[in-house]
């Protein structure tokens, strides 16, 4: 039997290790299966999701403001529709106190993909100061907008797909020791793909603790990874057919999970922002 937890978001779950457990969740990442049009998250997957969810939230001690619209007040979020990768709007939505919204879905995936997902945008804000600023940075006062300054991260949301046609090992306990040959493991992925809304390779404040040899400096020694690093280094013994980047985040916020590759699958620019508080959502 081999264990299971974790092989492909090693960097994701080393740092959520070497962070402090929290007694008390206070952010909360809310998911909505509103996209899910073709039924993919079964009770199980859905189960495996609020535990991904949950071990975020266990160790996450920001405050984020809530993102209130009304009245002279206004605002439209852009993120990737999880069912067709169409950039896709929403009119003022609600972003409740230390909440983070999650769409999830599926679709059919080529080039051996097994999830792509990342943080929203803004596409239009208008209103008060004080509603303006809560969308810039959700009260957090490091969220600059510049690699070179930043040193926090307030996304209001974003989307993950998962491949439709993946093969998936998604038995509902993520603690279970299990081999599962032929199969992706979900769990993984969803860490991985979560780690990517909440910032990990993507947000400015990493790459301000990014070096010029891309290594990432914000963490102890320990859990340090080198973009250049092999996939396949000290690879815990799991039987995951998929390899996920240890430690491979795209630095120019585009990537997807390859099964076939420990490298991203692709990874191109996908953030043109729009003056300080206007941006495109992220694709990872």
């Amino acid at each position: 039997m081999k264990r299971r937890i974790c092989q492909g978001a090693r960097l994701t779950c080393a740092l959520l290790a070497a962070s402090p457990l929290a007694c008390v969740a206070n952010i909360s990442i809310q998911l909505d299966y509103s996209y899910d049009i073709g039924g993919f998250f079964t009770a199980p997957r859905r189960t495996l999701m609020s535990s991904v969810a949950s071990l975020f939230e266990s160790r996450l001690q920001d405050t984020l403001s809530s993102i209130t619209p009304g009245g002279g007040d206004h605002w439209t979020v852009q993120f990737y529709n999880p069912s067709d990768g169409s950039l896709t709007s929403v009119i003022d939505p609600t972003i409740n106190l230390n909440t983070v919204k999650l769409y999830l879905g599926a679709r059919v995936m080529g080039g051996g993909t097994l999830g792509v997902g990342g943080y929203g945008g803004v596409a239009s804000a208008s209103g008060s100061g004080s509603f303006i600023n809560a969308i810039s940075g959700r009260g957090q006062s490091g969220v600059t907008g510049d690699s070179a300054t930043a040193t926090d991260f307030a996304p209001w949301g974003g989307s993950i797909a998962f491949n439709s046609s993946a093969s998936w090992y998604d038995t509902a306990d993520p603690t279970v020791t299990d081999s599962f040959p032929g199969q992706s493991d979900f769990y993984s992925v969803a860490l991985h793909e979560v780690g990517h809304l909440m910032g990990i390779g993507t947000a400015d404040s990493w790459l301000h603790a990014v070096n010029g040899s891309h290594q990432f400096t914000g963490a102890p020694r320990w859990i340090r990874r080198s973009h250049s690093e092999r996939a396949s280094t000290s690879r815990r013994s799991m039987s995951r057919r998929s390899r996920i980047s240890a430690g491979r985040w795209c630095p120019n916020r585009a990537c997807s999970i390859s099964s076939r590759s420990a490298a991203p699958a692709f990874c191109s620019s996908s953030d043109a922002r729009q003056g300080p508080r206007v941006k495109r959502p992220g694709s990872h």
